[in-house]
Formats: C-alpha cells, structure tokens, sequence
C-alpha cells in the first residue's frame, strides 16, 4: 500500500513544532518591544536621556527582524499555497502590524 499523494490544489502540512516557532519567536520579540517601550515611559531624567540614546536603533532592529521574520513566512505560507485567512497566515499579519505599532510607540517616546 503505497502513501496517498497530496492533491496540487491543497495546501502543504507543516510539522507542529514549526507551526510553534512560527507563532512564539515574534510575539517573544514583540513582547521585548513592548517591555522596552513601557520602560521608556517610565523612566525618568538621566536614565531616560540613557535609554533615548539607544532607543530607536534598538527598535529599529528588533522591530525590523519580526516584519522581516513574519513577512518571509507569510511568502512562505502563501507560495505553499495556504488560504490567505488562515489563522497562521494572518497571525505573521498581526505581528508585523503590531511590531509597527511597538516601533512607533518607542520613536513617540524618545521625542
């Protein structure tokens, strides 16, 4: 009995734990972004003209990375031909949107 071969038309199945990777490494930089942002509003006088000096090039990479991240894997997702509404498929969406959000908030407070 040999193993039934995928149809062209169907999408490509990926392994659990890759489905894992794909969803924890930008929500764990999104959530360092997030922190990062809260604690330059928190800051106060010397501690926050230290973190201005670093702020923007520190979100700029981090923030950088997840949309570079999310977005090869959503050109992955997509050439494997997932369906645009797919949760994984919109979830590299959110994160880049919300990377966005986070960057924007640090260049904000470092004004």
């Amino acid at each position: 009995m040999t193993p039934a071969q995928p149809r062209p038309d169907e999408p490509a199945v990926l392994s659990p734990v890759l489905h894992l990777f794909m969803l924890l490494i930008p929500t764990v930089a999104n959530s360092f972004l997030l922190v990062y942002a809260l604690l330059g509003a928190v800051l106060d006088a010397q501690q926050k003209q230290l973190w201005i000096s670093e702020a923007i090039e520190v979100a700029s990479y981090t923030a950088g990375g997840v949309m570079a991240f999310c977005a090869l894997l959503y050109a992955a997702l997509r050439l494997a031909r997932w369906p645009s509404r797919h949760p994984m498929v919109l979830a590299n969406l959110v994160q880049i949107a919300i990377a966005a959000v986070l960057l924007l908030t640090v260049v904000l407070l470092s004004t």
